[in-house]
């Protein structure tokens, strides 16, 4: 382009001499009014003459302007001969023709005649105005073709991106990545890092805020800077998906009073329920139909839960006894076993892959203490006593710490060999409600997974919960995060130190339940604000909060593959949100009273299916207000199925 342009300019120069303005470069007398110029090829017509102001010309404008019959030949001459210059050019670009002359005015003609010559402005040679033509015409054209190369360079840039784990560490060195790679393209970079055998799914983070575009259009829409290391950090995800709940699969009758506890089996085939009736049922997910019908408690079942390895399931009643029960068949195992002075508030077993098959677990009261138990003397071991109010919740981590939280503001680790008090955990100002571990899911699982492998051996189910365990926290600790009633949350690493990672804040109610999501990223929380609140799981940074019941939100279930989270409140309704979009999936209204929660998710190998909440109704909460239960409700147990 630039060569064709400077053989253009010396086109113009040898015109230039073969016109007579060699020395004084003013144009001659007879050719003032626009006549052809030889060998020149151009019709340059004189500009209309303005008055001289200070001793200055003003600008001289690029055409004349001319009236009647003689502007109208003088027009019909320019245009051909621009169209002769731009034919001749060798194939210059079309449309940089001279500019279409302004209006013509009636009484220019008249002015001119008036004026004297010597107070008209005199036009440049036309060599010099044809030269300045073909600059803005070259400036154009290199203007157009800058455009062109970078938006062609814009296209074909590199984004400098740095891989970076959940915990923080980076997935080797940075690397120079096109602008059009999106998900599936740094999916399979990340397989190839982690020399992964089998492609598993991720999901990639900027900030708090997923990719799912290319990282180009992220770099348009966020306006980005190019020469900045973008971090994305890389998460796994669940290799089955869930579909989010839409109806209501099976209503099951049975109790004959409000049911106050539910939760399914490890390996997601039974559900146990716990009622006012003072009675355990225990229901066959595969045909939703009830299997046992389990008397000996003398007061309302206010807690229950399975052992990690699925033979045994514990309740607790208000009168502060606890009955050891058999699955298989329904029946109890030995006497109740009796030591506290108040209702049972909480109870959690011992991790499968600590000891299998599993014997111990530990049981919270009101009375204060908290309480080991071993199912083979059936006796309490060991009596953690340390706590001068109510114990709320107690959790029984992978590490083999115990974690209890109470009335007194405090939370207590425990270890669980001799019983001693390894650190307390300062910082609430109210009576701490809720307790979760991140890596909750895999503990209560145990070895069972969506595959619904079956295990011959405790030793078998022992290694499969250990590896699972290792896998779900990778290199980082094992993190516990606290509710309390002073409207606010910490997240602890209680095995690195006393002093809270982050101190989350935002509900204006107390928090009455938190849950870590099952892969361990995010953390929910209910409030009696009437919202649900996501967490990150790892740092405490609050993400987005979730609106739309209207009445207190009691608790929160997550779905097994952490897409899906699920919400019970006093308005009666069930609430499915994605965690992706942060957006109401689907509204579940229908129950007559205030919708309680399975606390947790679960997976039924053999049926692909993946229970996700079972919806149960109280009145209140006996161990807050002591209320009495109003009339009998009914058991709703909804399924999720799996997508693979």
């Amino acid at each position: 382009m630039l060569a064709m342009n400077r053989v253009k300019i010396s086109l113009l120069i040898r015109s230039k001499r073969k016109i007579t303005l060699e020395s004084s470069g003013r144009l001659p007398r007879n050719r003032e009014d626009g006549d052809d110029y030889p060998n020149s090829g151009l019709i340059c017509p004189p500009a209309k003459g303005k008055r001289r102001s200070g001793g200055f010309d003003s600008p001289v404008p690029l055409f004349g302007v001319r009236t009647g019959g003689e502007g109208r030949r003088e027009e019909e001459r320019s245009g051909q001969n621009w169209e002769n210059l731009n034919n001749s050019s060798g194939g210059e670009k079309q449309g940089f023709g001279p500019p279409s002359p302004p209006p013509r005015h009636s009484c220019s003609s008249s002015i001119d005649k008036r004026e004297p010559r010597s107070l008209r402005r005199r036009p440049p040679p036309p060599c010099r105005r044809a030269a300045r033509l073909l600059l803005v015409q070259i400036r154009l054209e290199f203007l157009m073709d800058n455009q062109s190369q970078q938006s062609a360079a814009d296209g074909d840039a590199s984004v400098m991106c740095q891989l970076v784990s959940p915990e923080g560490d980076h997935l080797g060195a940075a690397l120079y990545l096109p602008q059009n790679v999106g998900p599936l393209q740094l999916q399979e970079i990340v397989n190839h890092l982690l020399h992964n055998e089998d492609k598993l799914p991720y999901a990639f983070y900027i900030g708090d805020e997923e990719l799912s575009v290319q990282l180009g259009t992220y770099m348009t829409q966020k306006n980005a800077n190019v020469e900045v290391t973008l971090r994305i950090v890389y998460q796994p995800q669940a290799l089955f998906r869930i579909r989010p709940v839409n109806r209501c699969s099976a209503t099951i009758a049975g109790h004959t009073e409000a049911v106050l506890a539910v939760s399914f089996s490890p390996d997601g085939k039974c559900l146990a329920s716990g009622s006012g009736d003072t009675t355990v049922r225990f229901w066959d997910l595969s045909t939703q139909t009830p299997l046992f019908t389990c008397k000996g408690h003398k007061n309302w079942v206010l807690c229950i839960a399975w052992s990690p390895d699925g033979k045994h399931l514990v309740s607790g009643s208000k009168s502060g006894e606890l009955i050891l029960w058999d699955p298989k068949t329904g029946k109890q195992l030995g006497n109740p076993l009796t030591g506290h002075r108040k209702w049972i508030t909480a109870v959690s077993w011992e991790p499968v892959h600590l000891q299998a098959p599993s014997r111990r677990f530990v049981s919270a009261s009101k009375d204060g203490d908290a309480r080991i138990w071993d199912i083979a003397t059936r006796k309490c071991v060991i009596n953690l006593t340390g706590h001068t109010n109510s114990v709320t919740c107690v959790k029984w981590g992978g590490d083999g710490l115990i974690y209890t939280g109470s009335e007194d503001c405090l939370i207590k680790v425990w270890e669980t060999s001799q019983g001693k008090l390894v650190k307390t955990l300062q910082g609430h100002g109210h009576w701490v409600n809720s307790l979760a571990l991140s890596t909750e899911y895999v503990l209560r699982t145990g070895a069972y997974d969506h595959t619904g492998k079956t295990y011959s051996t405790a030793e078998e189910m022992k290694e499969a919960a250990l590896a699972r365990y290792k896998k779900m926290r990778g290199n980082a600790p094992e993190r516990l995060v606290s509710g309390s009633d002073d409207f606010t949350m910490f997240l602890w690493e209680p095995t690195m130190s006393k002093q809270p990672k982050a101190r989350m804040t935002g509900h204006q109610k107390l928090v009455n339940h938190v849950y870590f999501s099952p892969d361990g990223q995010w953390l929910a929380s209910a409030s009696f604000d009437k919202s649900v609140k996501l967490w990150n799981g790892i740092t405490g940074k609050f993400i987005a909060a979730f609106r739309g019941h209207v009445a207190d939100v009691y608790q929160i279930s997550w779905s097994a593959d952490s897409r899906l989270l699920l919400s019970g409140s006093k308005d009666s309704t069930l609430k499915v949100w994605d965690i992706r979009t942060h957006k109401l999936k689907q509204d579940l209204p229908g129950h007559a009273d205030e919708a309680k929660l399975g606390l947790f998710p679960c997976i039924s190998g053999n049926s692909m299916t993946a229970l996700a909440y079972a919806a149960l109704l109280r009145s209140e909460a006996p161990n807050r207000m002591g209320s009495a239960l109003e009339k009998a409700t009914i058991l709703v147990v909804a399924l999720w199925d799996l997508v693979p």
